[in-house]
């Protein structure tokens, strides 16, 4: 994975540092000695540095004379792969020597500032037969060495780290993975890298198809494997029938499945795979693909007409004119309906046919290694928008109105079964650790679509302690896989790695340690599903922003703070997720397609609205439900609109209440504009506190609704109307985002920078239908802010327990509903602990510092 939003990012980059000047290496000279085998006859061999003017041949066995390596060889040098990124020491010198010869050993010598350097290399056989060597600064004296040599400062700290944690523990089944990029073909190197790694738990790691390394591997005691591709064939659409037929997806599975067994391994060593990284696309050049392919067109059509569409509704006259219905971009989101409409399902398109292809990939890769192979695909539109508009990045049509950005919605990709490994990464410190909850709610949400996995890639190179709870916290919530990204060493993949970053050490042997200790009840362990949910907005997307000609300002993709660059409501499903969390309240996502489905919505008390847009159509079902019993809590401007973009506000009519909140324009917010987002205050029983960005007004209600809070000119700010054995709440303000004010208002950190300055007013407010509903948590803790995620399995019960207050817990209770008959309860950081079981609730203590995790035995 790279740090980019296409392949041309790379290139773009890499031609703005070309045009830099920039300089640090020091001239040198190098010789080397190469002896093959005894038993090889070759007598001669090339010596390369590639792009440069070296290159020169060599009896075996004798010294070279020596090289000179000039500042104009540096300056090229210095604009190649990977120092063009680096632009800094370490300088990297790749060696190349030819012909390629297993077990040959290269002697090196290297002179610089008048002092000599030796190392020693051997050609382990894998690839082309290469040598790194490496110049950099130390103590302010300028040094040489090979890769291995360098990499040595790596393995001492991670023998220091080792010796200190003592106990290290490896899991058998939670994947932990991660990747050392060897940068040459050196036996000393890669035996070094991949002997040291597995020192820090993982159980995996990212390997070529090569005999010699996989024997290399073995000998740590490690035998699963990861690989990845940055994209299936056709990128994101399977648009290119020759590229992406049936038979074109077989052949390209079997032809990467085929060298790893040609390599020795079983296809079931391969853990997990890598599908795509980071997919998206641009509006409007993906038109073209359509537009321009008469069989591609006709999927169109057929797409539209299955949501029961007819060229009528487009504002064509005749039924038959499907030949004048072609995709339309967001220039039309201010004209008439039949344009509109047409829009609409133009950006739900392709996402649509995005899943297929991806589905298609994955089913081709589980034929050619194994069913349910962890399959993934990394997305970095991190509140999970599938459009935003705007020319992003590297849009080719900057001045177009119709510029937007699209990518997968990911509880439509589950329900696609697009991957077999829901997926995202973080990006973020530790500051955010808690972030991992709110993703791995919502892809746990998207793997049960299709009973799949989920996990994510956690970024080293952002993370330091808190790389622990990161961890835990996906493997609380259910994830059975987790990529590093990625050791490197960081001279071998500049921007990426977590070599250079010694925090995260200890964590992620801590993490995999205590990973290992629970793996029994972790790994079988399957979450419950909540009580509660919130919506993942749909319809809306498509309307943001629809006031500008050419939109700017929201921004998801590679965006990993949720309250910058989005639109309130966007926001507010975070907000109102980590207000949840706060209260150890679970929270499952749903979507439009759920709100029509009375069997997932049974599953549901209570769910949270914020979406302006939903189709008209799931209102009726909306009030089923509620009638049933659901409660539903809407915010600011919540349904006030349909997929459309047209007036709706039968919900509220059926609930008896009367607001003005339109929903639009909407507010687009940035992080530097939270400190003046205040607007008003609300007042109920718990106290007062600030609203942000929004203040509605509700004009009128039928006679049993309940005035919940009120704003400071007494006019009702939050209120429950009752409907069946349900009802509805609405807030006329954002209580998530309100409750994320006053956290940038107090400026409260604890450990680890995190937040911890939020309002209990608001916390209380935002729980009120929670406690209307009747919903208590599975587990049950007696302070705020700590997070207590149980897997149930048939040898009890695993409770993972997240400390997101900020400071150590001499004492914290837990009450853990469980009606089965307990033997014992262990806390992986405090041992065998006591207990009460009494009318179906384990109730026990523990210390807590950043995290623990308890297993309830049988």
């Amino acid at each position: 994975m790279f740090r980019k939003i296409f392949g041309v990012f790379a290139f773009a980059v890499a031609m703005l540092f070309c045009s830099m000047a920039f300089s640090y290496g020091k001239e040198f000279s190098f010789r080397v000695k190469i002896e093959p085998p005894a038993s090889n006859q070759t007598n001669k061999f090339q010596v390369v540095i590639d792009g440069t003017k070296i290159n020169f041949n060599t009896d075996k066995n004798v010294w070279t004379e020596w090289t000179k390596i000039d500042n104009e060889i540096i300056t090229v040098i210095e604009k190649q792969y990977p120092n063009l990124y680096l632009r800094k020491y370490p300088l990297v010198v790749h060696l190349r020597f030819a012909p390629y010869i297993p077990g040959t050993n290269i002697s090196l010598e290297c002179e610089v500032e008048g002092k000599q350097y030796s190392g020693q290399a051997l050609f382990s056989g894998s690839g082309a037969m290469t040598v790194g060597i490496l110049q950099w600064e130390e103590n302010n004296t300028i040094k040489m060495g090979t890769m291995a040599q360098y990499n040595n400062k790596y393995w001492a700290r991670i023998n220091e780290a080792a010796e200190s944690i003592g106990e290290i523990k490896r899991p058998e089944k939670l994947l932990i993975i991660d990747r050392f990029i060897g940068g040459d073909s050196d036996f000393y190197n890669w035996k070094q890298g991949l002997d040291n790694l597995s020192k820090l738990g993982f159980n995996a790691f990212l390997m070529p198809p090569d005999k010699n390394l996989r024997e290399l591997m073995l000998k740590t005691g490690i035998q699963k494997i990861s690989w990845a591709v940055y994209n299936p064939p056709g990128y994101a659409f399977d648009f290119d029938e020759k590229e992406t037929s049936d038979t074109a997806i077989k052949k390209w599975a079997q032809n990467i499945a085929k060298p790893y067994v040609d390599a020795g391994y079983n296809v079931k060593d391969m853990a997990a795979f890598g599908l795509s990284d980071e997919p998206g696309w641009y509006f409007p050049s993906v038109f073209k693909y359509v537009n321009e392919n008469p069989k591609n067109l006709e999927r169109f059509h057929s797409y539209l007409k299955a949501q029961g569409l007819k060229p009528q509704d487009f504002g064509f006259k005749n039924w038959n004119d499907w030949d004048k219905v072609k995709p339309l971009g967001r220039s039309v989101a201010n004209k008439e309906l039949p344009l509109r409409r047409l829009y609409y399902w133009t950006c739900r398109f392709f996402p649509y046919v995005s899943n297929g292809l991806f589905a298609k990939s994955t089913r081709a890769l589980e034929d050619a290694f194994y069913p349910e192979m962890p399959i993934t695909v990394n997305w970095n539109f991190f509140a999970g928008r599938y459009y935003f508009p705007g020319p992003f990045a590297h849009n080719p049509d900057k001045t177009s109105s119709d510029a937007a950005m699209g990518g997968h919605d990911w509880l439509e990709f589950g329900r696609a079964r697009g991957s077999t490994c829901m997926w995202t990464e973080d990006w973020f410190g530790d500051n955010l650790a808690y972030q991992w909850s709110f993703y791995s709610s919502k892809l746990k949400s998207a793997a049960r679509k299709s009973n799949v996995k989920f996990g994510g890639y956690v970024i080293g190179a952002t993370a330091g302690e808190g790389v622990t709870q990161k961890m835990l916290t996906l493997f609380g919530h259910g994830a059975k896989v987790i990529k590093f990204y990625v050791f490197g060493p960081e001279y071998n993949f500049p921007g990426n790695c977590w070599s250079e970053n010694p925090k995260v050490i200890k964590g992620i042997m801590r993490a995999a340690t205590m990973a290992a200790k629970a793996e029994d009840y972790i790994y079988p362990g399957n979450p419950l599903i909540p009580q509660v949910a919130i919506l993942t907005p749909q319809s809306s997307l498509v309307w943001d922003q629809k006031e500008m000609e050419i939109a700017s300002g929201i921004v998801d993709a590679t965006n990993t703070n949720q309250n910058n660059a989005t639109t309130t409501y966007m926001a507010e499903v975070y907000d109102l997720y980590i207000a949840l969390m706060h209260a150890n309240i679970p929270v499952d996502f749903i979507d439009e397609t759920d709100l029509n489905d009375q069997k997932i919505m049974s599953n549901y008390k209570l769910v949270f609205i914020t979406a302006p847009n939903i189709p008209a159509e799931t209102i009726k079902s909306i009030q089923r439900w509620i009638e049933q019993g659901g409660y539903l809590a809407t915010t600011y401007g919540a349904i006030t609109a349909d997929r459309y973009d047209e007036p709706l506000n039968s919900l509220y009519s059926y609930a008896g209440i009367k607001i003005d909140e339109a929903a639009q324009p909407r507010i687009v917010i940035s992080w530097n504009k939270w400190k003046d987002s205040g607007v008003d205050t609300v007042n109920n029983n718990s106290g007062s506190f600030k609203t942000a960005w929004s203040k509605g007004k509700i004009i009128s209600t039928k006679k049993n609704t309940e005035v919940l809070a009120k704003f400071s000119d007494n006019t009702p700010a939050v209120v429950f109307s009752p409907a069946g054995k349900g009802g509805i709440f609405h807030y006329a303000f954002y209580p998530g985002c309100s409750y994320f004010l006053s956290q940038i208002e107090s400026g409260k950190t604890g450990y680890n920078g995190l937040p911890t300055g939020f309002s209990p007013e608001i916390r209380q407010s935002i729980l009120l239908p929670v406690k209307k509903a009747g919903i208590k948590p599975f587990v049950s803790v007696s302070e705020p802010m700590i997070e207590a995620l149980p897997l149930i399995s048939e040898k009890g019960i695993a409770v993972t327990v997240l400390n997101w207050s900020g400071s150590d817990k001499d004492r914290v209770k837990l009450d853990i509903q469980c009606s089965e008959k307990i033997s014992s309860v262990e806390s992986i950081s405090s041992g065998v602990i006591q207990y009460n079981q009494e009318k179906g609730i384990v109730s026990c203590e523990i210390p807590l510092k950043d995290v623990d995790i308890l297993l309830l035995k049988k």
